[in-house]
């Protein structure tokens, strides 16, 4: 199973939690150029890592707003169910947390039958989360203002 180095990963979360939040798109476009993301089109980014689906969504919400959320693929998506995939899962899984645990702290953590995550939030109002949902494991990142909808609405733990 390919994965996104560890090492790997907290540059990329450094970058993303160390912008001056609120951001616009182009800024987003230009760290994610800064990280060596590949662009096949205009604000499409693709990560550098052989995951089989490598794709980055960077979400917008009004122009006020700038980019809401960052999140993509940590791991291969498997959809086969094995206990195999689902203890790598969750060493892939144990191993990020610990890491950014290093960094950021103690997260929320939320467990359910089907996934489980956890959540920093971070002093500068950035909400970090890792999401291991079996077949695959996620990185997502709520903008200040995103987060706070999402903490208003009960939507993130």
């Amino acid at each position: 199973m390919e994965i996104v180095p560890v090492g790997d990963l907290l540059a990329i979360t450094r970058l993303w939690v160390d912008q001056g939040w609120p951001i616009a798109p182009q800024q987003a476009d230009e760290a994610a150029r800064s990280l060596g993301w590949r662009e096949p089109e205009e604000g499409r980014f693709i990560l550098p890592y052989d995951v089989s689906q490598p794709a980055v969504r960077i979400g917008q919400g009004r122009e006020e707003y700038g980019v809401t959320t960052i999140n993509f693929r940590l791991t291969d998506v498997v959809m086969e169910a094995s206990p195999e995939r689902d203890a790598a899962m969750n060493d892939a899984f144990v191993g990020y947390v610990a890491a950014i645990k290093e960094v950021w702290g103690k997260p929320r953590m939320k467990r359910s039958k089907k996934d489980q995550d956890a959540f920093w939030e971070l002093p500068n109002g950035v909400v970090l989360q890792v999401s291991n949902v079996w077949c695959a494991i996620y990185w997502i990142l709520y903008s200040p203002s995103y987060a706070e909808v999402e903490k208003e609405l009960g939507g993130l733990w």
